[in-house]
Order: C-alpha cells, then sequence, then structure tokens
C-alpha cells in the first residue's frame, strides 16, 4: 500500500487532497509566496513536490535542492548561483531569463521543457534529461556535460563553447545557429543530419 501524498505547502506534513496538491488546511493559501519565502529562509530544500508553482525575481545563492518535484512550473527572472541540485524534476517547465551559473546538477530531468535566454555558464551538468526540450538563446559556456541528453530537442541560437561533451546525446536534436567552439564534439553523439 502507497503513503498518501504529502501536502504541497513547504513543511506541512498532511497528506494532500485530490486533486490540488495541498491539503484542506492550505487550500487557498498562496503556494507560490509560501515556496518563495521557504527556499528563501532554508539553505537546503528537500523532498518537496510543487507542480504548476509559478515563481519570478527569485533570488537564491548556494542553495541545494534534493529530491524535488515541479512538473508544468514557471520560473522568469530567477537566480540560482552557486546552487546544487540532485534528483531534481522539472518536466514541461517554462524557464525565461534563468541563470544558473556555478550549479551541479546530478541526475537531473527537464524533460519537454522550454528554455529562454538562460545561462548555465561554468556548471557541473551530469547526467541530465533535456529530452524533447526546447531552448533558445542560451548559454553553457565552460560546462561540464558528461552523459547529459538533449534527444530530440530543438537547439537555436545556442553556445555549448569550451563545454565537456563527453558522452552527450544530441541524436534527433534540430541544431541551429550553434556554437561548439573549444568542445570536444567529436565524444558526443550526433546523427549525420543533425551535426552542425
Amino acid at each position: 500500500m502507497f503513503d498518501p501524498e504529502a501536502c504541497a505547502w513547504p513543511g506541512c506534513p498532511r497528506p494532500k487532497e485530490e486533486p490540488a496538491c495541498l491539503c484542506s488546511g492550505h487550500k487557498g493559501g498562496d503556494l507560490n509566496e509560501a515556496l518563495c519565502q521557504y527556499m528563501k529562509d532554508h539553505q537546503k530544500i528537500a523532498n518537496i513536490m510543487a507542480p504548476e508553482i509559478s515563481l519570478e525575481n527569485l533570488v537564491l545563492k548556494d542553495r541545494e535542492f534534493i529530491n524535488c518535484y515541479f512538473h508544468h512550473s514557471r520560473w522568469q527572472n530567477c537566480r540560482f548561483k552557486a546552487c546544487r541540485f540532485q534528483m531534481v524534476f522539472m518536466p514541461e517547465a517554462l524557464f525565461s531569463n534563468c541563470e544558473f551559473s556555478k550549479t551541479v546538477m546530478r541526475q537531473c530531468m527537464f524533460g519537454a521543457s522550454t528554455f529562454l535566454e538562460s545561462s548555465w555558464e561554468d556548471s557541473d551538468l551530469i547526467s541530465v534529461n533535456w529530452n524533447r526540450g526546447r531552448i533558445k538563446g542560451c548559454c553553457f559556456h565552460k560546462s561540464d556535460l558528461y552523459y547529459s541528453r538533449f534527444i530530440d530537442c530543438s537547439i537555436k541560437d545556442s553556445a555549448f563553447s569550451d563545454c565537456n561533451l563527453k558522452h552527450v546525446d544530441f541524436c534527433h536534436a534540430r541544431l541551429k545557429r550553434m556554437n561548439f567552439k573549444y568542445s570536444n564534439r567529436e565524444g558526443a553523439y550526433f546523427l549525420k543530419e543533425n551535426r552542425q
């Protein structure tokens, strides 16, 4: 038998009520505001399950995200400098003008998410799943993308310069106006039709 899922309100142990992600005591409360304040007040953000949140202008530094689930979330003008992400799932999310410079991400999943004008400069992005995503105007300069996957992605006007691309999978990706300067492209997987 499965335990009921907990309320998405940060720190609340009560079970959520269907179809909402909140318990009866927190229904009608502003989850976005509560989650934003929780992230500002805590260095470690763990075991948060908050689908469909929408956060703007959030500035965080040196936070640790562990085992969190933010399905269908929206992030605009958010800054996550030097944060660490482990087993964080953000499928079908939207990131617009976000900064993840000097971050460490391991075994994270952004499947079918959209990234616009965002940056992961000088980051370690190990075994991250970007499959079926849409990436436009993004920068991964000086990042380690070892074993990450961009399968069936649409990537335009983006820079992967001076990156470690060993075992990175770009199969079936649609690549336009890309910059791979100084990166070890020979260590990545491409199909003939998508290699630039």
